[in-house]
């Protein structure tokens, strides 16, 4: 077997940064700072990358925005309609507990409370027979038939009022705040119509006439 002669080979990996010669520790330095410098780069393009998905994730979130406000739109206007719901259905729902009998000797008149005022409907005469039960007498029927025959009654005073100013318990202006009307401004978004609102619609169409009567009598009469 022959001996090993020669300078042993350097375990580079494992050599003291004091036992390294001079030369190949400044080389070693340089590509270091080369590989930090490389690592930067790829950070900082993460960076432009994280950046943009940022604005990405942004501008969905925005998109949200105008469904959100229609949703919210949208709700406001069934809880108007639920009120509006509701209130009517009292006139025409089979439940009789939102209407109230009047008897006397003679008739009999009944009572359900609309967007909180009274509405009174004259059912009948206690010898007349009913519209809806036509085989008996209105003084000899039950609290439901005589809620079925206020029903009815209360129907056709509806039906035969043109388009509901008999049946309006209330001024216009009232009736459209409580019952929820909805109106769109000049930018299209829908607003509920308040008694301010509705005010300063009239006060504008009160200053518009007066301006044209102006303008009408300013003109200048033909000789």
């Amino acid at each position: 077997m022959k001996n090993k002669t020669g300078r042993p080979p350097i375990d580079w990996k494992n050599l003291p940064y004091d036992e390294y010669p001079l030369e190949n520790l400044l080389g070693k330095r340089s590509r270091m700072w080369g590989w930090i410098e490389g690592r930067e780069d790829k950070i900082s393009k993460i960076d432009k990358d994280v950046e943009e998905l940022k604005k990405k994730i942004q501008k969905l979130e925005d998109s949200k925005y105008p469904h959100l406000s229609q949703i919210n739109e949208w709700e406001r206007e069934l809880k108007l309609m639920n009120v509006v719901i509701n209130q009517k259905s009292k006139l025409t729902d089979k439940g009789n507990e939102s209407i109230s009998l009047v008897k006397t000797d003679k008739h009999i008149r009944g009572k359900v409370s609309y967007f909180g005022k009274p509405v009174w409907c004259h059912i009948g005469s206690l010898h007349m027979n009913g519209k809806v039960h036509t085989d008996k007498l209105i003084g000899k029927m039950s609290d439901d038939e005589l809620c079925d025959e206020f029903r009815y009654k209360l129907s056709m005073k509806i039906k035969t009022s043109k388009k509901g100013d008999s049946f309006r318990v209330l001024p216009k202006k009232e009736m459209d705040k409580r019952k929820g009307v909805v109106t769109k401004d000049v930018t299209g978004k829908v607003r509920k119509v308040t008694s301010k609102s509705l005010d300063e619609r009239d006060e504008y169409k009160k200053k518009k006439d007066r301006s044209v009567y102006v303008k009408e009598s300013d003109k200048k009469k033909p000789k």
